[in-house]
């Protein structure tokens, strides 16, 4: 909002952004909500709650609202020139269309709600959530581990529901995580035919996490995310992620085009993937670098109120430990067949 005017050093006499009462802290709250795993709509009542902010009929505000004001630069600061109108089915990255100085650097015009290395994991977040759509499979079960269980063959392992016999001859529901790779991409893409029983998978994996969120356990996770604060700076780790993103971006542009023909697709195709490759390592390394503190602050308490946290608060709590879950086909005994790698 427009703050009062003020005259600087060279007599200019002129008025400032400052920040809003409400709304910014509103939005420095949305933006801890987001890392912690709740969703669009949790922020929107939170806002109504808490600071009164609604839409103009006086319901919560519109989730598209709430996601806007979320991924827009202008969270860390940044002034925005000559966005476009929007375009139905065009997206568009609004740092494209940020104001530079003469030195190409962006123009801060107002004070940030969050670092930017925190605004690109929030905006990460919440286009993947976006984008995923992943539909909640028939039946009453969670599936915690939606995500992170991995084939051998490359593939995720999702959420099936099938039935078992009792010995009576009832018919009652089990639940798995099965590859999909031979039903979605044809038979023969997938040599092992994974599948895992998910009520004992994921107490399994439950087991792995309450062991490593102790408070000797998080300390020793704090050190070490500071180490990797400590190897190589931040904005650099930024840097190297932007180039990266636009070498990808630059490759990808040029599929269907005729400078990539023939034998040469399959060139172009590797660029893309190897340049993809560096951008999810990077993104990694950021993300491990982007906090000073370990989000989880109390693991015997996080472990105390864990039935009552939602199953999107779930998931995200075990993906800030875990990098993935590997499993392998065979009829061994679950445990034996679940390979976790934490978060580095």
């Amino acid at each position: 909002m427009a703050g009062p005017r003020v005259v600087d050093e060279f007599g200019r006499s002129g008025v400032r952004l400052v920040p809003h009462p409400v709304e910014h802290p509103a939005l420095k709250d949305a933006v801890d909500m987001v890392l912690a795993g709740k969703s669009l709509a949790q922020i929107a009542r939170y806002w109504s709650d808490q600071y009164g902010i609604t839409a103009a009929a006086g319901g919560p505000v519109y989730e598209a609202t709430v996601y806007r004001s979320l991924v827009s630069p202008r969270m860390i600061g940044y002034r925005m020139r000559q966005v476009p109108e929007h375009q139905r089915g065009v997206k568009l990255d609004l740092l494209d269309h940020i104001a530079r100085d003469a030195s190409g650097e962006p123009v801060i015009a107002q004070e940030p709600v969050c670092d930017r290395a925190t605004w690109l994991r929030v905006r990460r977040l919440l286009e993947e959530a976006k984008t995923s759509r992943t539909r909640r499979p028939w039946g009453s079960h969670e599936w915690l581990l939606t995500g992170l269980l991995h084939c051998q063959c490359g593939e995720r392992l999702y959420g099936h529901q099938k039935y078992r016999k009792r010995a009576s001859g009832e018919r009652v529901p089990a639940f798995a995580y099965r590859c999909q790779a031979n039903k979605v991409r044809g038979p023969g893409n997938c040599s092992g035919g994974c599948t895992i029983d998910a009520v004992k998978g994921e107490a399994f994996v439950l087991g792995w996490f309450f062991a490593q969120i102790t408070d000797d356990a998080l300390a020793a996770v704090r050190a070490r995310r500071r180490a990797a604060r400590a190897d190589v700076g931040i904005n650099e780790v930024l840097s190297q992620l932007d180039e990266a993103r636009a070498e990808r971006d630059a490759l990808l542009s040029k599929q269907g085009t005729g400078e990539y023909r023939g034998a040469m697709v399959t060139v172009l195709l590797s660029l893309i993937a190897d340049a993809q490759r560096r951008v999810d390592g990077l993104q990694r390394r950021l993300d491990a670098m982007e906090l000073d503190e370990f989000p989880i602050e109390d693991g015997p308490a996080l472990i105390a109120s864990w039935k009552e946290r939602t199953i999107t608060e779930k998931r995200a709590y075990l993906r800030r430990m875990i990098h993935r879950i590997d499993a392998l086909p065979g009829t061994a005994p679950t445990e034996e067949r679940l390979r976790i790698t934490p978060v580095e």
